[in-house]
Formats: structure tokens, C-alpha cells, sequence
């Protein structure tokens, strides 16, 4: 695939070299929609996610454009699901390449391996501000299926009408959501 004059190559992500690229990309995409509220990925991070349970049912393309990584996405395939059901996660691109056929073709490879995997159905993510985004899933066939907000409370903005915790009694809630508190 052509980007100018430049070809764009996707592969398979490399365990082992390529989490500095998934880090760097990660970050840099994600900071421009998030704003204040993201939290950049770091090492640990990955490490974590390379240790859970749906690693091993995940697979990470990374695109190169000259030798250089400009996008990334992770496809996921729950097996657990009737049928088998697909997620994208991870999926970044350099700033500057959003909206371009790289973007393109990166979902392109998630969605075959998904496919391929047996996945009937894919659910993909963004933020109502991705714009760019939320357009190249349309023009993929996704439909929205509901739009949601993060909300933060800080400890400084609890209401003061709120009292200290109060433990419960012992013993399991009753219908009623009150807790015994004899051996009834």
C-alpha cells in the first residue's frame, strides 16, 4: 500500500520489540482526545496485558511507513461468546495520519483476523470527539450502539451532606437490602 510516495507496510506486532512502539503510539494518540483525564501507558501496562487471560486470543498489527511505526491496533476474539465476538482495541495512529488509508487498512487487517478467527460480530470504540474515527467505522458498516460518558468526582467535591462510612452488621442483606444483625 502507497501513502505518497512511501509504502506502508503492516505486520504483525513482535513480542519483545515492539512494546516501545505500541507505548509511543498509544500515547501520543490518545493524549489528543483525552486531555487532562488520560493516563499515558507505560511498560507495566503492557507487561499486564501481555499476562492476562485474553492475550493469548488477542493478536497486535503495527503499520510502518519508511521503517517507522505510525499505527497500531490489537484485535481481540472472546471465544467464550455464541457465537465468537470480536473487539478492537489499541487502535492508534501517528497524529497527522488519522483518517488516512493506513488507518484504513490497519482495520482492515484487524477485521480479516477477526474473521478468519471465527468472529461473527465486532464491537470497536471511540470517543465521541474522534471524529475521524467514528467516520471510518461508518464507512466499515459499524451503527452506533450507544454513546457514554466518563464522569470524575474528586474527594474535594463529595457533597457535604455525606457522613463518615459506617461498617454493617454482620450477617447477609435481607429482600430489603438491611443486614441481620442476629442469627434470625
Amino acid at each position: 500500500m502507497s501513502s505518497g510516495s512511501e509504502t506502508v507496510k503492516i505486520r504483525p506486532f513482535v513480542e519483545g520489540r515492539d512494546e516501545g512502539a505500541w507505548i509511543e503510539l498509544f500515547n501520543a494518540y490518545y493524549s489528543l482526545y483525552y486531555g487532562r483525564e488520560f493516563e499515558p501507558l507505560d511498560e507495566d501496562d503492557v507487561e499486564w496485558a501481555k499476562s492476562t487471560p485474553w492475550w493469548r486470543d488477542s493478536q497486535i498489527f503495527l503499520a510502518e511507513l519508511a521503517g517507522e511505526p505510525v499505527g497500531i491496533i490489537r484485535a481481540y476474539l472472546d471465544r467464550l461468546r455464541e457465537p465468537p465476538k470480536g473487539y478492537i482495541y489499541d487502535f492508534a495512529v501517528r497524529p497527522g495520519l488519522e483518517g488516512s488509508v493506513m488507518s484504513k487498512a490497519l482495520i482492515e487487517r484487524a477485521l480479516s483476523w477477526l474473521s478468519a478467527k471465527g468472529a461473527r460480530i465486532v464491537h470497536a470504540y471511540a470517543r465521541d470527539n474522534m471524529k475521524a474515527r467514528m467516520r471510518l467505522y461508518e464507512t466499515l458498516g459499524f451503527k452506533v450502539v450507544r454513546r457514554f460518558s466518563i464522569m470524575r468526582l474528586k474527594p474535594g467535591g463529595f457533597p457535604r451532606t455525606l457522613g463518615p462510612a459506617v461498617r454493617p452488621s454482620s450477617g447477609p442483606p435481607t429482600r430489603s437490602g438491611a443486614r441481620r444483625t442476629s442469627g434470625c
